[in-house]
């Protein structure tokens, strides 16, 4: 049902961070009154956060574990945003994993917002700011000035409301999920990049997904296996009539069906007769070859680039020409394309984008 690193980004796409922000909220509230030992608890609760596929430290929750920071990682399950909201079932180590991205605040005067995750210590004797174990862990959902409401699981065996006062004696700390990160999709995909349109698209298209940890690594270069497995996605993730020839690809790799669809279709014939090379990079005069073959390697409807380093005896030639007049691929600069230059994540997606709008 889950994986934590994935995070459904395309729910998000548009919304600001304070709607995101009491979109998690309501979420937490809608399970309000779950009481342990139900088979509701055993569905909505226990059932649920032990779907992580894997689970956190591969622990699964016992009818005998805490289950606080379990309720925590449910709504980030039915946020769908594992990865923003961190998964664990541990108090100390969740906050040990916001720690480790540098969003857990220390201060116990922390002016939380809606969908901070507040952590508290029962032992606090409110004497200087609080450094002790976490006890007990619980979602903000409601703000009136410095009058709050936390829902908490496990608290009197149940989900339920607890009234916080800001800067309240017991107040351990704040994990602080990185909602603003969802306004944009991707933490490392700029609001002005020349790419953000096409990160946006493949990720709601179900093209491109993102590496984990909110990140889409647009500048990391894309490997062979990649770049054949997002083609095959725009194209519909069809069936291969037949198995795939190479002998590096082997059955059960998550690209098979992808490197066998192509092949069948011609899209790609590997870099040796047996070898396709899944994980060497893929480069421009590669990727452009295999989008021009996909889409039936159509005659260009003017010779029109002027690219020093594509000469028209070149095997790329026709390809790049194509895609070139289609819009579809463009230079690294006005003279050269650089058709050896591996392929970065962002070229890809930018390219497959513009593909689907020709097709």
């Amino acid at each position: 049902m889950a994986d934590n690193i994935i995070v459904r980004r395309e729910i998000y796409w548009g919304m600001s961070e304070e709607a995101i922000r009491e979109r998690v909220a309501g979420i937490a509230l809608g399970l309000l009154g779950i009481k342990e030992g139900t088979r509701e608890f055993e569905e909505k609760i226990r059932g649920v956060y032990n779907s992580i596929k894997p689970l956190p430290r591969g622990h699964k929750l016992s009818k005998t574990d805490p289950w606080c920071a379990a309720y925590v990682t449910v709504v980030g399950i039915l946020s769908e945003i594992i990865g923003v909201i961190l998964p664990e079932c541990s108090c100390s180590r969740m906050i040990e994993l916001y720690k480790a991205r540098g969003q857990w605040m220390e201060r116990d005067d922390y002016d939380g917002q809606l969908g901070d995750i507040l952590m508290w210590d029962w032992q606090d004797k409110g004497v200087g700011d609080c450094t002790g174990a976490p006890d007990h862990v619980g979602i903000l959902v409601e703000k009136d000035g410095d009058e709050w409401q936390v829902v908490e699981g496990n608290y009197d065996n149940r989900v339920k409301l607890r009234p916080v006062r800001r800067d309240q004696i017991r107040i351990r700390g704040w994990c602080l999920p990185d909602y603003a990160a969802l306004v944009h999709g991707f933490s490392d995909v700029p609001a002005d990049a020349w790419y953000r349109k096409a990160v946006q698209w493949a990720d709601s298209e179900g093209v491109a997904e993102g590496v984990g940890g909110m990140r889409f690594a647009p500048e990391a270069v894309c490997n062979r296996a990649h770049a054949v497995t997002m083609l095959w996605r725009l194209c519909g993730s069809p069936a291969a009539e037949n198995g795939c020839p190479f002998g590096d690809v082997p059955r059960g790799a998550w690209y098979y069906d992808a490197v066998a669809w192509a092949a069948g279709k011609g899209i790609t014939a590997g870099i040796a007769e047996e070898t396709f090379a899944p994980d060497a990079p893929c480069t421009r005069a590669q990727i452009v070859t295999m989008l021009w073959r996909a889409a039936g390697t159509p005659q260009a409807e003017w010779a029109a680039h002027d690219f020093i380093d594509v000469p028209a005896d070149a095997w790329c030639s026709d390809a790049v020409e194509w895609c070139w007049c289609e819009g579809i691929a463009v230079g690294c600069s006005g003279t050269e394309f650089m058709p050896g230059k591996a392929c970065t994540r962002a070229e890809l997606v930018e390219m497959l984008w513009r593909m689907s709008r020709v097709r």
